[in-house]
Formats: structure tokens, C-alpha cells, sequence
């Protein structure tokens, strides 16, 4: 049998295994993006009020689950104030085919509805659809934004369409499509920004890109599995996850979850990353040119989180990414100790074996209103060697942070978090198997070598309404290339070669669901010898102004 025909098979025998393990199922299951941060966000402040419980380091959350914990916090009013209960409501209207119905709702504007099975609405702007098999909903999506400052203007616009269903008891499906265009490009694998990563059209000048995600689940009682190119953020933040940010554009993977008990949670995924390395032997000319083929390159990971006590959660896990070996049977199952694999099969040699890390996050809101965490993301360490100066190899990020809600005054929220990644962190020597997706780093938008502190006040006086100031310090220090500088010993930002100071000022209003307007004035200085991690629009000191309306996400 040829070597692609059995990796379809074994991909399509552990699918259908899965499968086969689950028909007695009876919910399903479609992500919500996690560039929708409003919904996020009130989750968040609801688990750190000790309404709800929730794992926060594991992101996307499922539309399904939203809507439970929507309908967990509607239970009790009495530990909502006011707006928290619009806000539920408000949301209610969004999730509605998540909670098996089509009804109408305080606030809707239909265009036309057939009882409570279809309707054509302005608010919320699409249709829904709902009977006893079928549940669709589709939203247009669309997008405006200006940035303007002394050193130029850039026009960013978008335009297109999402849907999202369930057929019967068991499966979901869903498709967001968008096509973007923008008149100078803001955001590349080198830049140091927490934007989502995109692919252009063309090196300068105005171009566009179009992204879209998709997948296909099915759910049990106890957990789902699915198909899907989606965008996956690891680990506890309010400012850039160090252990899977989710900044890179979306990839094709395979992603189980099964929550066997209320203690523990377990999360796998299996991604086909998008490696950028050309393959010489398999690259060919062509009639007009040459046929570029990349080398395969994937990543599989896992994070099992358990819930020792109320409110109290510890998440531990590991991943590996590799290349030349095809699709790996053995990165195929889910609870594997990658590193432990990597080293009986390639006999211990880093010539020849992969790239594996190790990470843990700890989450605590047993103090009402107060939300404790950190996360460790671990790409190598010698215990024997630890506090050697000359010969320490500690490729460790930590982050570690706090968020105050709802005290001492309703409707305000205070957040200080600290990220340190120390050289080397995110690299590797042999750039198939390097911690990345079209060269797009997985980890802390700042990679190695860097530091941040992040702080914020926010205030939600209506629902809907945000106003947030917020100031960033970050850093970046010495460029080494794991491979080609000596790779123990490195001392942690012994020269400073980047550094931004942000003040911001934020102002948003979502009028109707997944529809907000929002103005933002920046107050930046940025600084050193490498130009090449910002856009030009930002170089320097600016006050820039960035305004826009949102639709759909």
C-alpha cells in the first residue's frame, strides 16, 4: 500500500475508533473564536465573581459550553448586579439554537419569522433556524478600522460570512469565512504584536488575505472529538498566552476532549503545522517557474487538568512537534509523555529525534473577586546545571498575573500580570521541527529573550459598554539563533535591543451581538536597534488614534 494511503488510513481508523466508542451521546459541540473577547471576558469576570466554574486555559471554549454556563449563571440572580443580568440576557440571544430553540427574545427585530423555526432578523443580524433534527445559524461578518498617527494612516476592512449548526444528538459543524484587505500590512511573523497572524498577498504596499476556519464534531456525554482548522490558545492570560498564544493563522488538527468526572479535564490535538522550509528533493521546475513543495511538519499536544478543590485548578501537559517521518502513529495517542517517546524511538539523538516541551498552569479564584494564576512553558532544563551561570540551558517562560473584579466596586476590574522568557525558549536548531506555524512563533508573541509587565483598569458601567486604560512595558533583549550561537549560559537580556512603553485608552460599545463600535487612542515609545519587530506606522513615539466597527468575528 503507498505511504500516503496508509496515513489516511491509520488518520481515519483512530477517527472512526473514537466514534464508534460514542453513541449514546447527547450534546455537540462548535468553538467560539477567541477574537470574539467580550463573551471571554464575561465568562472570566462570572467565574472570578464564584458564579460559574470554569477552566480558563484552555481556549477556544464551545458555543455549547457558553450557553450552559450562561444558563448555570442565570440561576442564581441574586449574585448578579444589574448589568451582569442584561449581560446574560443580552448573550442569551446569541446561543439560542445552543439551547435547542428558535424562540423570539426581548430585543429582537425580525424581519420575518416562521413560528419559532426560522426567522430573519436585524437583531440578532441573520437567521436562525431550528427544529427537532436541525439547528443552523448564519451571520454576515464585515469590518471596518482606521489607524492615524504622525507617521502615516492605514485603512483595514472586511468582508464575510460565518455559519455554524448541529444535525440530531451528536454532531456540529461550522465555517467562518473573511476576506481582508488592508492599505499597509501590520502584522508579520517578526512583528511584536498580539494581532492575529496573517498571510499576504505580496510583500509591501496595500494587499489582502483571506482566512478561513471550519470544522466538523461529534459529542458524547463525556467528552467530543473533531476535525477542524481553528485557532488554539494555551495557558492563563489577559496579555498573550506563553505556552500556545493562538496568534498563528489557523491550522488544520484533530482535537479530542473528554471530561470524564467534574475533577478532570483532558484536552489533545493533533495539528498540521505549516513548516515554510522547501523540500529540495521533492521541489521541481515547471512550465513558468518552480513547483515549491514544504516539508511536512506537525504538533501534537495534550494538557490534563484537574480540579483538586472548588474553584482551584492544575494543568499539566506536554507537546512535540515533528517533521520527516510522516503522520506518527505514536503522536497519535492522546496521553503520551512525548519526550519519553522521542528518546526510545530515535535512540536519544537530537539529530535525529524531534522537538518536545512540557508546560503546567495553575489557576486558583478561591478568593471571591480574585482570579491568581501562572503558567510555565518548559522547552528545556538540567536540574544538575540550574544555577550554573556559564552553563545553564533553563528555556523557560513564566508568567504569572491577577485580575481583581467587581471589588471594592461594582462594574471595575484591575489586572497586573509579569511574563519573563529567558534566551533559546521557542527555537530550535533544525527549523522543521521549531516551535512555530509559517514561521509564526506558538509561544509568547514576544518569543525568547523578553519581558513584559502588563497593567489595566476597566470600567463596565452599561451593558455592553467598555472603558479600559491600560499601560504595557515590554522588552526584548540579544537575538541569539539556537544552532549557531553557543546555546548555555546565555544571559537573560544582557543587551537591549527592542523596548515599548504603551499607554492606551479604550472605548467600545457592542450594540448587538458580535456588532460593536470601538475607538482607541495609544500613547506608544518605541525604541532600539532592531526596526524589524514593528510595523513603521508605530516606530518611535506616536499617539495614535484607531477607530472602527466590527460585525460578526
Amino acid at each position: 500500500m503507498p505511504i500516503y494511503l496508509q496515513r489516511t488510513f491509520h488518520l481515519v481508523l483512530n477517527f472512526g475508533l473514537v466514534l464508534s466508542c460514542s453513541m449514546f451521546s447527547n450534546a455537540q459541540t462548535v468553538p467560539e473564536n477567541i477574537s470574539y473577547t467580550s463573551i471571554y471576558d464575561f465568562l472570566d469576570e462570572l467565574a472570578n465573581d464564584k458564579v460559574i466554574i470554569l477552566n480558563s486555559a484552555i481556549k477556544p471554549y464551545s458555543r455549547q459550553m457558553i450557553a450552559l454556563k450562561l444558563a448555570e449563571a442565570a440561576k442564581y440572580p441574586e449574585r448578579l448586579n444589574s448589568r451582569q443580568l442584561k449581560e446574560v440576557n443580552f448573550y442569551f440571544r446569541e446561543y439560542r439554537i445552543e439551547r435547542s430553540h428558535n424562540r423570539n427574545l426581548p430585543g429582537d427585530i425580525d424581519l420575518y419569522r416562521q413560528d419559532d423555526v426560522f426567522s430573519l432578523s436585524l437583531n440578532p443580524l441573520g437567521v436562525n433556524y431550528c427544529d427537532s433534527l436541525f439547528r443552523l445559524q448564519a451571520r454576515p461578518i464585515a469590518g471596518y478600522r482606521y489607524y492615524k498617527n504622525g507617521n502615516g494612516h492605514i485603512v483595514h476592512r472586511w468582508e464575510g460570512a460565518e455559519v455554524s449548526g448541529y444535525v440530531g444528538k451528536h454532531w456540529g459543524f461550522y465555517a467562518n469565512l473573511r476576506d481582508n484587505y488592508q492599505s499597509s500590512q501590520l502584522v508579520r511573523d517578526s512583528f511584536f504584536t498580539l494581532d492575529q497572524g496573517a498571510l499576504y498577498k505580496g510583500d509591501n504596499g496595500p494587499t489582502d488575505f483571506a482566512e478561513m476556519r471550519a470544522g466538523l464534531s461529534y459529542t458524547w456525554d463525556w467528552g467530543n472529538i473533531s476535525l477542524e482548522k481553528e485557532n488554539i490558545e494555551w495557558g492563563n492570560n489577559y496579555h498573550g498566552a506563553n505556552i500556545l498564544s493562538g496568534r498563528p493563522p489557523s491550522f488544520a488538527l484533530i482535537r479530542l476532549n473528554v471530561h470524564p468526572v467534574r475533577w478532570l479535564d483532558f484536552n489533545y490535538f493533533h495539528g498540521w503545522l505549516v513548516s515554510q522550509v522547501i523540500d529540495s528533493v521533492r521541489t521541481y521546475q515547471h512550465a513558468h517557474g518552480t513547483r515549491k513543495i514544504y516539508r511536512d511538519k506537525y504538533i501534537a499536544a495534550n494538557m490534563l487538568t484537574v480540579t483538586p478543590w472548588k474553584y482551584f485548578q492544575v494543568s499539566l501537559g506536554n507537546s512535540v512537534i515533528y517533521s520527516d517521518i510522516g503522520v506518527q502513529p505514536l503522536y497519535l495517542i492522546p496521553f503520551l509523555f512525548f519526550k519519553a517517546v522521542d528518546y526510545s524511538k530515535f535512540a536519544n539523538s537530537n539529530d535525529a529525534g524531534q522537538n518536545a516541551q512540557m508546560f503546567f498552569d495553575i489557576s486558583s479564584r478561591n478568593i471571591r473577586h480574585l482570579h491568581l494564576y501562572t503558567s510555565f512553558f518548559i522547552d528545556e532544563i538540567s536540574f544538575s546545571r540550574f544555577y550554573d551561570k556559564d552553563r545553564n540551558s533553563n528555556y523557560i517562560s513564566g508568567k504569572a498575573g491577577a485580575r481583581v473584579s467587581n471589588f471594592p466596586l461594582s462594574n471595575i476590574a484591575f489586572t497586573a500580570e509579569y511574563t519573563r522568557t529567558n534566551p533559546m525558549v521557542y527555537q530550535h536548531y533544525i527549523e522543521t521541527t521549531s516551535f512555530a506555524s509559517n514561521r509564526y512563533t506558538l509561544g509568547h508573541y514576544l518569543r525568547d529573550n523578553s519581558e513584559e509587565m502588563f497593567f489595566s483598569f476597566s470600567f463596565r458601567p452599561l451593558r455592553g459598554l467598555l472603558f479600559q486604560v491600560s499601560y504595557t512595558h515590554a522588552r526584548h533583549g540579544n537575538n541569539y539563533v539556537y544552532g549557531i550561537d553557543d546555546a548555555w549560559g546565555r544571559p537573560f537580556m544582557e543587551t537591549v535591543t527592542w523596548e515599548e512603553k504603551l499607554t492606551e485608552v479604550c472605548v467600545q460599545y457592542e450594540i448587538i451581538e458580535k456588532g460593536m463600535v470601538f475607538f482607541r487612542s495609544q500613547f506608544s515609545e518605541i525604541t532600539g536597534q532592531e526596526r524589524r519587530f514593528t510595523p513603521e506606522l508605530y516606530w518611535g513615539k506616536t499617539t495614535t488614534i484607531e477607530t472602527g466597527i466590527n460585525l460578526g468575528w
